[in-house]
């Protein structure tokens, strides 16, 4: 039975748990609320500032946590919260190790530069240059090349997850059809469940500007 390296498991793990909920990107000067969840600084001020421009009392407003836990705090505690230096320095280890690891791993394409970034339609990784070529033939969604492992199968650690199961709400391999036949009647490419992703992400960017 294949199983994937501890490494990657704790690579993947750490990804996700330094990632703002707002922008859903990782930390950028994480700031911690006092009910200890940690949001991006510019983004909790810029939340903030929406709500105050939606609201129409002249007492200072308070708003709620984003993650919707009772916790209220108003614009003149947002200056004061203190950085969660932990989440920073969590951000700062994995986005080193990922620079390194981008260095090793070569262009499907010319074999001679380094890895950019990963196609989700061909399963390949292409240098700067051929990237170029890449995208000019086709209309792939493309991710940093640090990403890679986050779709690889937990199951079968060679086989990439190229399908979303809409039943199961879960990424699938092509191993994974032949395991459970469930899946085959609910699946998307998950090259267009994360198009979706994008966009419902830069709608809700909009709507906080």
């Amino acid at each position: 039975m294949c199983v994937m390296p501890i490494s990657n498991i704790l690579v993947k793990s750490l990804s996700e748990s330094v990632k703002c909920p707002i922008c859903l990107d990782y930390y950028n000067d994480p700031r911690l609320l006092p009910c200890l969840h940690t949001f991006c600084f510019t983004c909790i001020t810029e939340l903030a500032n929406h709500c105050t421009k939606s609201d129409h009392s002249d007492a200072e407003y308070r708003f709620i946590c984003p993650l919707r836990d009772g916790t209220f705090l108003t614009q003149h505690q947002l200056k004061d919260l203190p950085v969660n230096q932990v989440a920073k320095n969590m951000v700062e280890l994995l986005l080193t190790s990922c620079s390194e690891k981008e260095d090793k791993v070569p262009c499907d394409f010319c074999t001679e530069n380094s890895g950019k970034r990963w196609c989700l339609g061909c399963c390949q990784q292409f240098c700067s240059k051929c990237l170029i070529a890449h995208n000019s033939e086709t209309k792939h969604i493309t991710v940093p090349i640090a990403e890679r492992a986050a779709y690889r199968c937990n199951k079968h650690i060679d086989e990439v997850l190229k399908l979303w199961c809409t039943y199961c709400k879960l990424p699938v391999c092509s191993t994974c059809l032949t395991d459970d036949n469930q899946h085959s009647q609910h699946l998307e490419a998950i090259e267009s469940i994360y198009k979706i992703v994008n966009e419902t992400r830069t709608s809700m960017e909009t709507c906080l500007q």
